[in-house]
């Protein structure tokens, strides 16, 4: 049995290339299932979400590829749902009448009260700092927990199958420059939102998108979140978050012998529209 691949992003919202090429490289690196899922539209100006004209589009060109196109591969009809407090997203796009197969859930906002304006937590390192200092005064506390916050909130309003990126919040805190991961406040909120996550039966991805795009090192989430993943019997899939057909799968296996190296003996993989393990 092949792995599955189910957070990718192409033309429609902030990556490159299109859905044919991405099922070629499926094909070429072992992928049997391969999931779609751009950016949802949101009612905020940014550069990198679908918009909500293009969702009539996209649906109907992934189910024409699904149908006729597809190459042998499992080819689903996703989208990466994000999460904004205060905002109905899911209301915006008419979510319950979209042809998908599954969804993501993901935060990429905080709300600053100081600026009374919704802030992007992953965007560009100087984006980051504006976030810290003038949105939030330096407070890189209230950073996190408002993340964190908005990850469980998301969690227990969505439901989502998957989980993407859970400590987002560490993109731009290479070298712990902002803030300490291993302090007790912040771990207090890893916690919580893990513990949140085996309530609502959901699934963590081990995301490598921002290696593939030069941001990181390591995947999403932290060593110390996977060894918690295992400890509490959260299941893990493996995602690449590619941007690019080129990207896809990025680092499988070099994450797969890391993670056999803390003890994990299987991951999650979609098949046939079901989750099921497999084994490493």
């Amino acid at each position: 049995m092949g792995y599955s691949d189910m957070h990718t992003h192409g033309g429609y919202s902030d990556g490159k290339g299109t859905f044919l090429e991405f099922i070629k490289s499926a094909a070429e690196k072992n992928i049997t299932s391969l999931g779609f899922s751009d950016h949802s539209p949101v009612p905020l100006n940014n550069s990198w979400s679908m918009k909500k004209s293009s969702l009539d589009s996209y649906f109907k060109e992934l189910n024409d590829i699904k149908k006729n196109h597809s190459a042998g591969i499992n080819v689903y009809a996703g989208m990466e749902l994000d999460y904004i407090p205060g905002i109905d997203v899911k209301g915006y796009i008419g979510f319950d009448n979209l042809p998908m197969d599954y969804f993501i859930g993901s935060v990429h906002y905080v709300y600053s009260q100081k600026l009374d304006k919704y802030l992007e937590v992953d965007g560009p390192a100087e984006d980051f700092k504006f976030l810290v200092e003038a949105g939030f005064g330096g407070n890189i506390e209230a950073v996190y927990k408002s993340y964190y916050n908005n990850e469980r909130e998301m969690i227990s309003a969505y439901v989502p199958t998957i989980i993407a990126h859970m400590d987002l919040i560490t993109k731009n805190n290479n070298g712990g420059m902002y803030f300490k991961t291993d302090c007790e406040s912040y771990i207090a909120e890893v916690e919580e939102t893990l513990d949140t996550i085996k309530l609502y039966g959901t699934i963590i991805e081990i995301n490598s998108g921002a290696m593939s795009r030069g941001y990181t090192d390591s995947p999403y989430p932290s060593i110390y979140i996977l060894e918690k993943c295992l400890e509490k019997g959260i299941p893990v899939a493996l995602n690449s978050d590619a941007h690019s057909p080129e990207t896809l799968a990025y680092e499988f296996y070099t994450i797969i012998d890391s993670i056999k190296k803390m003890g994990y003996r299987e991951l999650i993989s979609y098949q046939k529209r079901k989750w099921v393990p497999v084994r490493l």
